[in-house]
């Protein structure tokens, strides 16, 4: 996700323009079960919340090489290696305080709408495979969801991961669909549905397009499924927010 952000915010003249601020916050428990919330960003960009799109292009953690599938031409797939920028190493430690965490980000988001009123609302994309470690979730989520600009309020978008093996879930319109859920999973799973913000309809359309069945009312909220159709409705509606030069 964030190399195809870089890949939209770079010219053709190969210069990155800071279309974007980008934080990546990872949350997990001490020892004695304090919360830490901190950057998740590693190399030079350590430490650091929320950096110009054009510092993450310039500062990934490392480059790899992976092999990647890609059309031929002639109707068929062939395979060939790619480089691929890394900028987080996945992590897990002890608790989930999610409370924290969604207080963490609001403290970055008040001040980022504070300094940019008529900017593209901020989106924050949550993921958790965990139950909230440090209270019920919701007025944290809700104050993180009353902050916005000029154009509109946060965006929160929530990916639910869980283990077991119930069926996917994508963008569900009413909670009545969390039924499927089962019990283990079902509380926190209304809770972040709850607190997932409603589709604007420039993202449904563009769903559409992408040959995604979204109904009105639809929820940025996914429950076992891959981020890929939220990065796809996301990547194309960044074209309504980023300056085209010429």
């Amino acid at each position: 996700m964030l190399h195809n952000v870089v890949t939209h915010c770079t010219q053709t003249t190969g210069e990155c323009y800071d279309y974007f601020h980008v934080a990546v916050i990872g949350y997990a428990t001490d020892d004695q079960g304090n919360a830490i919330v901190r950057s998740a960003l590693g190399g030079a960009l350590a430490g650091k919340d929320l950096v110009g799109i054009s510092e993450i292009s310039e500062n990934p953690l490392r480059v790899d090489e992976r092999e990647k599938e890609v059309y031929d031409g002639a109707g068929g797939l062939t395979k060939r290696m790619e480089k691929f920028p890394v900028w987080v190493e996945p992590v897990t430690e002890h608790g989930t305080p999610m409370c924290a965490a969604l207080t963490h980000v609001h403290g970055l988001v008040d001040g980022w709408v504070r300094q940019h009123p008529d900017s593209y609302p901020p989106i924050v994309f949550h993921i958790t495979d965990g139950e909230s470690t440090d209270g019920d979730p919701l007025d944290a989520g809700r104050q993180l969801l009353s902050l916005g600009t000029s154009d509109g309020n946060v965006l929160l978008f929530n990916i639910h991961i869980s283990g077991s093996e119930d069926a996917p879930l994508f963008l569900p319109a009413a909670e009545d669909e969390l039924a499927r859920i089962s019990d283990q999973d079902r509380v926190l799973a209304e809770q972040l549905f709850a607190i997932s913000s409603e589709l604007p309809d420039s993202m449904r359309d563009r769903a559409a397009q992408e040959g995604m069945t979204v109904a009105p009312g639809a929820r940025g909220f996914a429950f076992n499924t891959s981020l890929i159709a939220l990065i796809r409705c996301l990547l194309n509606e960044s074209d309504h927010c980023i300056p085209r030069l010429r």
